[in-house]
């Protein structure tokens, strides 16, 4: 009968969603555990097996979510690149001022940067070491930045806030202070975050002539 088809479809579907959260539970704990031994070790003299170890369970298992080491640190930084989007996204909303957006965009990213240091310094690393897969995982992290401050300087364009000759530009310009200040983060942990990033910024919107 039609109720008895339908009531077996919801049976399938519940199913299938303890299955997807018994995967994503195995894989958080995969993840959460070689970062902490990527973060003790260095991500080269990390085995699967010293993963395995770890989370006391078998390196088929490991297998079965992830083909290498490279995978399971493109899975982290992905993880942790995404919450630093979507708090970007709710701090975004707190102004619809452009320039507040980007100070706050710049606090926010710079914070979280800060905040997981130790796992993005292996990251860097392991990406300088021309890894094709973390390669483009950067470069899509990297894409999706873009995207959020060309945004917002469209935006300001649009309301006349900004004079921009080439958002893309601007952009690209915006994503290199990023980066520069990425690196000091990275070389010293007691940097003042908020200070540094609000000079950087006021010599981005105002510059450093006299006027």
């Amino acid at each position: 009968t039609l109720s008895s088809s339908s009531a077996a479809s919801d049976v399938y579907k519940r199913q299938l969603l303890n299955l997807f959260g018994r995967i994503m539970k195995i894989k958080q704990i995969i993840t959460q555990g070689a970062k902490d031994i990527f973060v003790k070790n260095g991500f080269e003299n990390t085995k699967i097996l010293d993963i395995s170890r770890h989370i006391k369970k078998g390196k088929s298992s490991i297998y079965y979510h992830f083909k290498n080491k490279d995978e399971i640190l493109a899975a982290i930084i992905m993880r942790e690149a995404q919450k630093i989007e979507q708090k970007i996204i709710k701090g975004l909303k707190r102004s619809s001022d452009p320039m507040q957006k980007i100070r706050e965009y710049f606090s926010i990213r710079m914070q979280m940067t800060q905040d997981i240091a130790d796992i993005y310094t292996v990251f860097i690393k392991v990406y300088f070491e021309h890894r094709p897969n973390i390669k483009n995982l950067r470069q899509q992290i990297e894409q999706k930045e873009a995207l959020i401050l060309s945004g917002i300087l469209d935006e300001a364009k649009n309301r006349n806030i900004f004079f921009i000759d080439d958002t893309k530009k601007t952009t690209a310009a915006l994503l290199s202070i990023i980066q520069s200040m990425e690196t000091s983060i990275l070389l010293s942990k007691k940097l003042n975050i908020q200070e540094i990033s609000d000079e950087l910024l006021n010599i981005f919107f105002y510059g450093i002539r006299k006027r």
